[in-house]
């Protein structure tokens, strides 16, 4: 329960602390050690860096994987997407 409540309070500390803090924070939580953004050694600390550093609007449509799909047929062709499975429920239009 004490997790639970921590995790609650970390997410919604993300929304108002300002995200290098809140990466510095997050990354001691887990890892165990200061994040050294200055110097970037490990994979982790690499990908921290480039979260603060090198942002781009194209990478929310990147990672959406529904949003992606007209970008990758553009760009590579209409065969590469992966064809989608739509499994229709009672309670829902698509599950």
């Amino acid at each position: 329960m004490k997790i639970t409540k921590l995790r609650n309070y970390i997410e919604s500390a993300s929304r108002i602390v300002p995200d290098k803090i809140f990466l510095n924070v997050k990354h001691k939580y887990h890892i165990g050690r200061k994040l050294n953004l200055s110097n970037p050694k490990s994979f982790s600390e690499k990908i921290h860096w480039l979260k603060l550093n090198y942002r781009k609007p194209e990478y929310s449509t990147y990672v959406d994987k529904f949003s992606v799909r007209p970008y990758i047929s553009e760009t590579i062709g209409e065969k590469y997407p992966i064809p989608q499975n739509l499994m229709e429920t009672e309670n829902s239009q698509f599950c």
